[in-house]
């Protein structure tokens, strides 16, 4: 798929290839509350897992996508240019105290992981702290901008301390350049790591 570089384009392209982390981790959570006997939870618990983390991990880089994509369209454009699919648009109090769950749900996870595998697997293990800092800074992004509810230009787009900065435009279009590479191969995840 090719992003069409004169559009701002609130998505381009994450979602359809983004392994949802709280569905995922809903449902195993699910399934290990209502199994009674440890040792099965246990067989669950090493197969799940793993589907679990994966999902963590593209639901990880899509939230460093989103970022670097509000950067790329606050910065790329020399005039505000009008921002198209934002589903967010007129979001309610309703489904932001929804939003407001999830971000628990996953600090829940966060802070229970290691006594959980220690708890089913008998080993220590911790999650990359990268993935908490990159959690952090979408939260504190997508705060700023009051949930993207009434974003329409790109002016609008507020950036955190961190990432509200000066661009040259060979950054830029390497970040672009960046982000279609990322969704032509499919795997969020690779955004993790990646810093402009």
């Amino acid at each position: 798929m090719e992003i069409n570089k004169e559009k701002a384009l609130f998505d381009p392209g994450f979602n359809p290839i983004l392994n949802h982390f709280i569905p995922v981790y809903t449902e195993f959570s699910n399934l290990l509350t209502s199994t009674p006997k440890q040792s099965v939870k246990k067989k669950l618990y090493l197969v799940n897992a793993p589907l679990v983390k994966n999902s963590l991990k593209s639901t990880v880089g899509f939230w460093k996508g989103c970022i670097l994509w509000a950067v790329y369209l606050k910065n790329h454009f020399n005039e505000p240019q009008p921002i198209e699919g934002n589903t967010m648009q007129n979001i309610d109090e309703e489904e932001i105290q929804f939003i407001h769950a999830q971000n628990n749900l996953i600090e829940n996870y966060f802070k229970s992981y290691s006594s959980e595998v220690k708890k089913y697997i008998g080993i220590h293990a911790e999650l990359p702290e990268i993935y908490k800092e990159i959690f952090e800074d979408y939260k504190e992004f997508t705060e700023l901008n009051n949930h993207f509810s009434s974003t329409k230009l790109t002016s609008e787009l507020k950036l955190t301390k961190k990432y509200d900065k000066e661009y040259s435009e060979e950054e830029l279009e390497n970040l672009f350049n960046s982000v279609q590479e990322i969704i032509n191969s499919k795997d969020l995840s690779l955004f993790i790591n990646l810093d402009y």
